[in-house]
């Protein structure tokens, strides 16, 4: 890998993993952000704690695939092959990107600003994580 590719390809995966790591966090605070509990305070307990531990895993899975697959994609940059951590975080914001065209955010008409800006931190990082890909394969 060329030192600009390299440079270029650590900038692309920094900014892919901090989008990651920020959506995760953010995840963590949403509910209380948004009040969640004045809504499924009515559901069972059952399906209540269940919304909530969704959530909270996701974004925890979410932090932690980003981590990985930063540390790994660093170490893979002069070796063949590519982190299969890498490939995870790809198909998720592909399937991420796909899942929001065919069902977009149920938004209330003063939150629609956010249907785009959803769509587009998906789109984002897919395409930051495919550039990444590219460079990878290009370096072998």
């Amino acid at each position: 890998m060329t030192s600009a590719m390299k440079k270029r390809t650590n900038i692309l995966l920094r900014i892919a993993t901090i989008q990651g790591l920020l959506i995760g966090v953010y995840h963590i605070i949403l509910p209380y952000q948004w009040n969640w509990h004045a809504y499924t305070s009515e559901l069972p307990p059952m399906i209540e704690w269940s919304l909530y531990a969704l959530n909270f895993f996701f974004s925890i899975l979410l932090i932690l695939l980003s981590l990985v697959a930063y540390k790994q994609t660093r170490q893979a940059a002069d070796k063949p092959g590519v982190p299969l951590s890498l490939i995870a975080c790809l198909s998720f914001w592909a399937i991420d990107m796909v899942y929001q065209i065919m069902e977009t955010v149920p938004a209330p008409p003063a939150y629609s600003f956010i249907k785009p800006l959803f769509l587009g931190a998906a789109v984002l990082n897919l395409l930051l994580y495919v550039w990444i890909l590219v460079d990878l394969k290009k370096s072998v």
